[in-house]
């Protein structure tokens, strides 16, 4: 974890999201190039969790999407788009219950991958 922005408690801190949407951003869930029956794949994975009820504190997205790239609406599926990330400092209250996985081919890098954050970490992945 890292220390929250405009918080000053010190120490660390787990940040979760209601979204796989976002919490499939590259930026927190990078990706690994492999080969599959002969083809260059690229894989993310994602924890699937639940969350004790009142153990976080709900905000915003904090990678600029909106600012730098005009994104009105993170995920189509949440409603409230103001509470897209979690941050807690009990790490006990996540308990992880399913492993997702995400492929896609280097070239087709899905729309949903990157963010403002990345600063090109992620060129390699979209030669076709």
């Amino acid at each position: 974890g890292r220390a929250v922005e405009g918080d000053a408690r010190p120490g660390r801190y787990v940040y979760s999201s209601p979204s796989v949407r976002y919490a499939g951003r590259g930026i927190f869930t990078g990706a690994t190039e492999f080969t599959f029956q002969g083809r260059l794949m690229v894989g993310q994975t994602v924890l699937q969790c639940r969350q004790r009820p009142g153990s976080f504190v709900a905000r915003g997205e904090t990678l600029g999407l909106r600012q730098a790239w005009g994104v009105s609406v993170v995920c189509p599926d949440l409603p409230q788009q103001n509470q897209i990330e979690r941050v807690t400092q009990e790490r006990g209250s996540l308990v992880p219950e399913a492993l997702l996985v995400r492929v896609f081919e280097p070239g087709h890098v899905p729309d949903d991958f990157e963010s403002p954050l990345d600063e090109g970490r992620f060129t390699h992945l979209k030669w076709a």
